[in-house]
């Protein structure tokens, strides 16, 4: 046998051999690209069919190249799981084929699926049986765009690869631009969802203020929901007719929170009001409830009222009660009365149905009376005595019914309650007690009807309500109604407030013949209840108004009352805080901060305490606070809090602290330069005193041979004009140096001076002194002196040192005057507290800001123009500062100069 060798296969371009296995194929094959969401990590959110061989259009009904996707070509595909599979098979790793059966929407038989990744690609297998094509086009222009065939019925279609590539390409820039508008989508659904929680916030606001009407609603109210009657809501009055506390009852069905109910009939009534969705009408119904631990019978009226939404449905049952227990023992105690006459009126028809009998005996025994008259006298007699007896007995019971008749009018005359009876349709008096004639201001009688009587109820609605419970026999309530009520001694209408009961009174057929009107008056509590509101929203107004914390904790330490200052603090609203607990509002950190104090307050101890709170992050206050605990009949209830903000005193007295700490140190500094001041000080006085000792002999020798260079020089040495000059400015110059040695004398003098015995001095003496000395200078620059120490009769200083302060001032006032004006000098002195304070003003040359620094200063001699020696006022401030005083200078340049002397007042003075 020749032995066949396989020859290699042709070159042949991949596309062109790729396009070739799709076209013979028998199997549909699909090429799929994903469709991502916008978050990162996400599954395909859809994919788009880019290609498909002709047996795949064969038999999905589709082109080559259809530009559309999986969810538009079959839109169940999210629901019946294809996207499922198809992100199965792209997730799998490593790629391997996933193989499922899948039964279109339009299609009579499964298909096979068979899917594996390829790159970015998802490449899906389709296997249609015969006759599995789908009934009808689903895409529109589908059948025109790619008629149904068979693969073996396809022709060839020419490579295009390259092309289709481009397409896909151009197909996905339209996918990104779908997944942008998906993404816009998906903001908007975002803003709807925001919308949502709005309405879901507003509808818990709406809860919140359901919440509020129940707990402040004057009558029991709850509501009850779903079959098993789950309690939704249940405000105090309710909580307390059933004897549970809120929280034992809220959310549960009714029979398992309120078991004394079961067998009552009331869980029967609810389901049928919301069954029928028609209300139910309660009037003086029993009920076995709880009341201090035990069970008791408490009569309600009350109203099942099938509460629905908009639409009709059924939102749950509203139960609304009044407890009328006190009116309906009234009325039975009234019905007893008169079911006990009834019983002996029935005693006295049955003693008269006797009598009548034994009437008729007597008449049989007098027939035989003739007969046998002797024989049965006896018995006559006998018979006759117990007839005696019955008619006493008749008469007694008689009189018996009078004294329990006048009773029972004594009863009800006296009772508080205002009570009436009213007979007929026309409501006419038949009985009424001194508190309804003192109510009505006496002017009802008897016969009179209630519009007839009362002729200013029949617009307010009360008669109209006595015609209703005539006619429906129904009794009616009202509670702190208002009425308004002619008083005969004003003569004007006068508002009361009314909690009364209109009670049908009846016969044995149970006809309606009259009705019962039982009133309390109750315009004093309903003017306490409106005194006390009014004192409420006062006292809430203030505490709201007040920069303090102010609440009230119950024993479990939550909130019963808190001002609006919590809100700032905790930006929480009231309405929101009262429930909570302490802990959750303030937080754990600033909780155990106090936490010993609270248990103080509850345990009866009245606490005032300051403390650091860190409230929450970025949010510290230091508090001084107040717990003021809440006793009554020797139990703590609960505790008043007061809690002021002292942050910015606690930090001004930290900052104080600091300061001062501050201050210590720059003291001590201070004392170590005073310390070291004294010394150079000391040192200075020290060198003046040696320099101006030492130098006298130095300068007087040569003063000395100055005379005697004089004296031997010939005179017509002398009498040239060189020498001559230069010994004059020889002469000078010592001059000169001897002056600034008597200067440094004197300061040296001035130190040792450091503490001169003071006395009172006048003042008005030493200025008038120095004046005299001056009056040369005075009249030189025609000055104008004004003086007014009136002020300070005397100082307490040392008389030469006082001359002298007061010499240099005026002398300095007169010497550096302005040469353009006449001088002015005021000399005026006050008392403070403290001090004498002595001012010398002048209009003279003046000072700049430089020169008012330097003015103290020694040998500062501002003005070269004036002669001086530039220690006066040096010598002056020595003076003053070393008495304890000061010198202050007020200038300015060109307008004058103020000096200020502040002299302590002597120990004396200040007593």
């Amino acid at each position: 046998m020749p032995e066949l060798t396989a020859s290699p296969l042709p070159a042949h371009p991949t596309e062109d051999l790729l396009q070739t296995l799709l076209d013979v194929s028998h199997s549909g094959l699909v090429l799929l690209m994903p469709v991502w969401g916008r978050e990162a990590g996400a599954a395909p959110i859809d994919w788009v069919v880019q290609r498909l061989n002709p047996a795949a259009q064969w038999q999905l009904g589709l082109s080559a190249q259809p530009h559309t996707s999986l969810l538009q070509r079959f839109p169940d595909a999210g629901q019946d799981g294809l996207l499922y599979f198809c992100h199965a098979a792209y997730a799998a790793e490593p790629p391997r084929p996933f193989t499922t059966r899948y039964l279109p929407a339009g299609f009579s038989t499964e298909l096979m699926l068979s899917a594996q990744r390829s790159g970015e690609q998802l490449v899906v297998s389709v296997f249609a049986p015969p006759g599995s094509a789908p009934d009808a086009p689903t895409v529109p222009g589908a059948a025109e765009q790619q008629p149904a065939r068979h693969p073996s019925e396809a022709t060839s279609i020419a490579p295009a690869w390259a092309w289709e590539h481009q397409q896909m390409l151009t197909r996905n820039e339209e996918l990104q631009a779908q997944n942008q508008q998906l993404h816009t989508t998906n903001h908007t659904l975002r803003a709807a969802t925001a919308a949502a929680e709005e309405a879901q916030d507003a509808a818990e606001n709406a809860r919140a203020l359901l919440q509020s009407v129940l707990a402040q609603a004057p009558v029991a109210i709850g509501l009850f929901q779903g079959p098993d009657q789950v309690i939704a809501a249940a405000n105090e009055q309710l909580c307390a007719m059933w004897g549970y506390e809120a929280s034992q009852v809220l959310g549960r069905p009714l029979l398992l929170a309120v078991p004394e109910l079961r067998n009552q009939g009331f869980a029967e009534l609810i389901a049928q009001v919301a069954r029928t969705r028609q209300p139910f009408v309660g009037t003086e119904l029993p009920a076995c409830l709880r009341h201090n631990g035990q069970l008791v019978t408490r009569y309600f009226n009350f109203v099942f009222q099938p509460l629905l939404t908009a639409a009709g449905e059924l939102l749950g049952v509203l139960d609304i009660a009044i407890d009328v227990t006190a009116q309906v023992q009234d009325r039975q105690q009234v019905q007893n009365l008169n079911e006990e006459l009834a019983a002996t009126n029935e005693e006295l028809r049955v003693t008269n149905e006797e009598l009548f009998a034994n009437n008729a005996e007597l008449l049989q025994a007098q027939q035989e009376l003739k007969q046998l008259a002797q024989v049965l006298e006896d018995r006559v007699q006998e018979r006759t005595g117990q007839l005696r007896e019955a008619l006493e007995e008749t008469e007694q019971q008689r009189e018996r019914l009078r004294e329990q008749q006048g009773l029972l009018r004594q009863i009800l005359w006296q009772v508080p309650a205002a009570i009436a009876t009213l007979n007929g349709p026309e409501h006419r008096y038949s009985f009424f007690n001194a508190s309804y004639q003192a109510l009505t201001g006496g002017r009802t009688q008897l016969a009179l009807t209630v519009a007839e009587a009362l002729p200013e109820v029949l617009a307010q609605g009360f008669v109209g309500w006595l015609d209703e419970v005539y006619r429906t026999g129904q009794p009616f309530t009202g509670t702190e109604t208002p009425v308004e009520l002619y008083n005969p001694t004003t003569g004007q209408l006068e508002l009361r407030y009314i909690d009364f009961i209109y009670q049908p009174l009846t016969d044995n057929q149970g006809r309606t013949t009259g009705i019962l009107a039982f009133i309390i008056d109750s315009t004093e509590k309903a003017r306490s209840r409106t005194a006390i509101e009014a004192s409420t929203r006062q006292i809430r107004l203030m505490s709201d108004a007040l920069p303090v914390l102010i609440s009230y904790l119950d024993q479990e330490e939550r909130y019963r009352f808190a001002n609006r200052a919590y809100e700032t603090w905790f930006d929480i609203k009231v309405d929101e805080l009262i429930g909570r607990s302490a802990r959750d509002v303030i937080g754990e950190k600033a909780y155990a901060g106090v936490q010993q104090y609270i248990r103080r307050a509850l345990a009866g101890e009245r606490l005032s305490f300051d403390a650091r709170m860190p409230y929450r992050e970025g949010f510290v206050k230091h508090i001084r606070t107040d717990y003021i605990p809440d006793i009554r009949d020797g139990k703590v209830e609960g505790f008043y809090s007061l809690v002021s903000d002292v942050t910015e005193q606690v930090k001004a007295q930290q900052q104080v602290a600091t300061a001062n700490e501050q201050l210590r140190t720059t003291n001590s500094n201070l004392d170590a330069l005073n310390q070291q001041l004294r010394r150079t000080n000391v040192d200075l006085d020290n060198f003046i005193y040696t320099a101006s000792h030492d130098l006298k002999s130095p300068i007087t020798n040569i003063e000395g041979l100055l005379h005697a260079l004089t004296e031997h020089l010939p005179a017509e040495v002398i009498s040239e004009e060189q020498v001559q000059h230069i010994l004059e400015l020889m002469q000078h110059s010592v001059d000169r140096f001897k002056r600034t040695i008597d200067y440094l004398t004197d300061v040296s003098k001035l130190q040792q001076e450091y503490a001169q015995p003071t006395e009172p001095v006048a003042l008005a003496g030493v200025v008038e002194d120095v004046r005299q000395d001056l009056l040369p200078l005075l009249q030189e620059a025609d000055a104008h002196l004004h003086v007014d120490v009136a002020g300070c009769p005397t100082i307490s200083f040392s008389p030469k040192n006082l001359r002298s302060v007061v010499y240099n001032l005026l002398s300095n006032a007169l010497k550096y005057r302005h040469p353009e004006r006449v001088p002015e000098v005021r000399i005026s002195c006050q008392r403070t507290a403290e001090h004498h304070l002595l001012q010398v003003q002048d209009n003279g040359l003046g000072l700049d800001e430089s020169q008012r620094g330097r003015i103290f200063g020694m040998f500062q001699r501002l003005h070269a123009h004036v002669e001086g020696s530039g220690i006066g006022l040096y010598m002056v401030k020595k003076i003053v500062e070393n008495a304890g005083g000061s010198i202050t200078v007020e200038s300015q340049a060109g307008e004058g100069s103020t000096f200020t002397v502040a002299f302590p007042l002597a120990l004396t003075e200040h007593a």
